[in-house]
């Protein structure tokens, strides 16, 4: 329940166990002496960071979140705006193997390569929206990985991926129910598996209204639970049912927000 606003990284680990809930990192730096990670960056054993929103944080290399440590748990976040100037990870960089990330919204984040995110070999990467990430590199992506699994990478939607792909990887890799749509240089680069058979598809997600910052799903979104080509998918993205036929309280990016900041 912290706000930290135009800092220079206001939270370094270096050891022990980081864990960080329900706080708001808006227009900080990287450290001069750091050049990585512009809210965040973690060299400790094992990080947890929940409900926590990082908007317009810029650093070299991790615009909002760096991590060199060991085991990192990201659920139920929002990275908006982020931008890294010189390397990977526009929203996020994580060296280390084995990253989880869930339920989490990466929105109009900017980067060479990796421009939402860029993670390491195996990490767990489920129930995510990919939203207009920005690549500033020839033949970047939105989401960059070293290698992956379709038992731990699955159902989040890449949208609007301007100037890149919406993923690439440094090895073979197999994906299942993910939803893609309208990214610029297209899905993903040549070692991306992403049969039909695994749930996979290529349509509209049908956002509520993204450009006032809803990402709840309309009425009828393929991106509800439900099955393609014969393959049983669940909820697809971060965000359910938001609107539809049935008139609907309107709701406001303000709305959304306190979704991840939790009770006060």
């Amino acid at each position: 329940n912290v706000t930290f606003h135009d800092e220079h990284c206001p939270i370094v680990e270096f050891s022990g166990s980081l864990v960080v809930e329900r706080c708001r990192f808006e227009d900080n730096t990287q450290a001069e002496d750091l050049g990585a990670g512009g809210a965040i960056r973690q060299v400790g054993w094992n990080a947890r960071i929940e409900d926590c929103v990082f908007l317009r944080n810029t650093a070299e290399v991790g615009g909002a979140f760096c991590s060199f440590g060991g085991q990192l748990e990201i659920r139920r976040c929002v990275f908006q705006e982020n931008r890294a100037t010189i390397e990977d990870g526009g929203g996020l960089r994580v060296f280390n193997d084995r990253g989880t990330v869930e339920d989490c919204l990466f929105l109009r984040n900017v980067a060479p390569n990796g421009a939402a995110l860029s993670m390491g070999h195996w990490p767990t990467i489920a129930g995510c929206t990919f939203y207009a990430n920005e690549v500033t590199m020839t033949e970047g992506a939105a989401i960059a990985i070293g290698a992956l699994s379709s038992n731990t990478v699955h159902e989040c939607v890449v949208a609007g991926t301007v100037n890149g792909i919406g993923i690439g990887t440094w090895e073979a890799a197999t994906l299942r129910c993910f939803c893609f749509w309208d990214n610029e240089l297209g899905n993903g680069s040549g070692w991306i598996h992403a049969p039909e058979e695994l749930g996979n598809f290529t349509a509209d997600p049908r956002f509520c209204n993204p450009d006032a910052g809803d990402f709840h799903l309309f009425e009828g979104s393929p991106c509800l639970p439900g099955e393609h080509g014969g393959y049983s998918c669940g909820l697809i993205g971060a965000l359910g049912l938001g609107c539809g036929e049935i008139p609907t309280q309107e709701t406001t990016w303000g709305r959304i927000k306190e979704r991840f900041r939790g009770a006060e």
